[in-house]
């Protein structure tokens, strides 16, 4: 499995461009605690982190605030 390529930041730049072209206000993703790949994605990409009592991590990206 390929990894480091940056083709995890290309397909979430690809989602959020969508997400704005559709007028979409806000985009959530849901990980798991331990995938610290994602969890550094997310937060390179501007996703609030929020633990869940479940022990998932929850991103949470406005895309009202983003110009």
């Amino acid at each position: 499995m390929a990894q480091s390529l940056g083709l995890g930041t290309k397909l979430v730049d690809y989602i959020i461009k969508i997400a704005k072209d559709r007028d979409v206000k806000v985009l959530y993703a849901i990980m798991l605690a331990d995938n610290y790949r994602a969890i550094n994605l997310a937060k390179t990409m501007g996703f609030v982190l929020t633990r869940q009592e479940d022990g998932t991590m929850k991103g949470t990206l406005n895309l009202k605030e983003e110009t």
